[in-house]
């Protein structure tokens, strides 16, 4: 056995022992994730920026989900009213991740901006946030886009505005992505209709989910798992620490 000076076992923590603190420290993770999931939630739903803001940021809507109303009609009444100056929108096509071939997912950037023009949003007023690459349009580039777009108009303060069931998501990469930056650091808030047709049949998922908007909010709870995990996502606790000084 080997000893320590004066004749004492040298105790080495043994492989069970090891184990059960992994298994300690996942059981901790798992039983904090849930309230802190909740309370980030409930944050995101609530966070609408007091002061008007330089622009809008617009992630787009997939196919059957790009009614005027909801998302759209809200955007146009940020503008309306001041509270935004500028709407910026995705740059992509809708092409689905890995592939150029446009609306496969999603209607391409000229479809909103068209909309939106209809909606007497004026032309100037929106800009597009183009991908620095075309092959990879997912949330997270389309974020990277955003944040690229906002810091060469130098736009300090930002209102995400999308479904009550993505905004989390995207404001966590948002987060991240500034987290990487080593100047550009924007004000973003949130901010969702107050009504949601739930029952009516979106596609989402990069094409492959077709189904009551009530199926996405599993869809996008779990990406938010997933990708906190791989490290695309900011923690909910510098979720919580980006809002507590946000505009100081």
């Amino acid at each position: 056995m080997v000893t320590k000076e004066g004749g004492e076992p040298n105790q080495q923590p043994t492989k069970e022992v090891i184990i059960d603190g992994e298994v300690k420290a996942a059981v901790e993770a798992e039983r904090l994730y849930y309230p802190q999931f909740l309370k980030a939630q409930e944050m995101v739903l609530s966070d609408r920026p007091t002061k008007p803001v330089d622009a809008a940021i617009f992630f787009g809507r997939s196919w059957f989900d790009a009614e005027k109303s909801g998302v759209y009609q809200l955007l146009v009444d940020f503008y309306r009213s001041g509270k935004a100056k500028y709407i910026v929108i995705y740059g992509s096509r809708g092409q689905r991740f890995g592939d150029t071939k446009p609306n496969a997912v999603a209607p391409s950037h000229g479809f909103a901006r068209a909309r939106l023009v209809k909606m007497e949003v004026a032309d100037d007023s929106i800009i597009n946030a183009p991908l620095i690459d075309s092959t990879k349009n997912n949330t997270l580039e389309q974020g990277k886009a955003f944040l690229r777009t906002a810091g060469e108009y130098n736009f300090k303060n930002l209102v995400v505005i999308d479904n009550p069931h993505q905004l989390l998501r995207e404001m966590l990469g948002l987060i991240a992505t500034i987290d990487k930056q080593e100047e550009f650091h924007p004000q973003i808030w949130t901010a969702a209709p107050t009504s949601t047709d739930w029952q009516k049949r979106v596609m989402g998922a990069q094409g492959e989910h077709l189904g009551p908007r009530s199926d996405h909010i599993d869809l996008e709870n779990g990406r938010i798992r997933k990708y906190q995990d791989s490290g695309d996502l900011a923690s909910f606790q510098r979720f919580f620490d980006y809002v507590n000084t946000r505009g100081r």
